[in-house]
């Protein structure tokens, strides 16, 4: 790939930006490292001023100057990927379907699974999978124990012993509705024989 022009690094900047807002999937045809040379150079998560994308792109060219041509031949692989969806996408639009609804085995199915970088944290996504890792942990540990209540938890906040539900109490070794004992980890702890 040719050396880009201010103007073009910055279109090249725009245009990248957009898919990564609209459409990051594709980004996911680049291994990682391809995507990692693409943000670092271009900054497609970034909107910046054009002052400052010129900046970096001036900074990060001085500390690592192999990074325009890599991140050159990412852009190219992107390039190549984009069109090459979008004429998978035209071609089965226009296709009718080979097999039947359901008609298919359960073992001829083929699963892919690619990934999409994120240069910065996802705060909102890291939650919404601890949070599900949470209730499955809840769930597989409910097969035992019965219903548990997930309590929303808030900074801060510490729920009194009235407002754990009965299971976590009886857990914790407090005495609920007459079915556990008073203190069970009193009666758990391991006694020391006299000599």
């Amino acid at each position: 790939m040719a050396r880009l022009n201010d103007k073009q690094y910055l279109r090249t900047h725009k245009q990248l930006r957009r898919f990564w807002e609209h459409n990051n999937r594709l980004y996911a045809e680049l291994t990682s490292l391809e995507q990692w040379q693409l943000h670092d150079y271009f900054q497609p998560s970034k909107d910046w001023p054009d002052e400052q994308l010129l900046e970096h792109r001036a900074a990060i060219s001085a500390k690592r100057p192999s990074l325009p041509h890599q991140a050159g031949r990412a852009l190219n692989k992107f390039h190549a990927s984009a069109a090459h969806l979008a004429v998978r996408r035209i071609r089965a639009a226009h296709t009718p379907a080979r097999v039947a609804a359901g008609s298919r085995k359960r073992g001829d199915r083929v699963i892919t699974v690619k990934a999409v970088v994120r240069p910065e944290i996802d705060y909102k996504k890291l939650t919404q999978a601890l949070i599900g890792l949470a209730k499955q942990e809840i769930g597989r540990r409910n097969h035992y124990l019965g219903h548990i209540t997930l309590v929303r938890l808030v900074p801060g906040y510490v729920p009194t012993d009235e407002q754990l539900p009965d299971q976590v109490r009886w857990l914790l070794g407090y005495e609920t509705s007459g079915h556990s004992p008073r203190r069970r980890l009193a009666s758990s702890r391991i006694h020391r024989a006299r000599p």
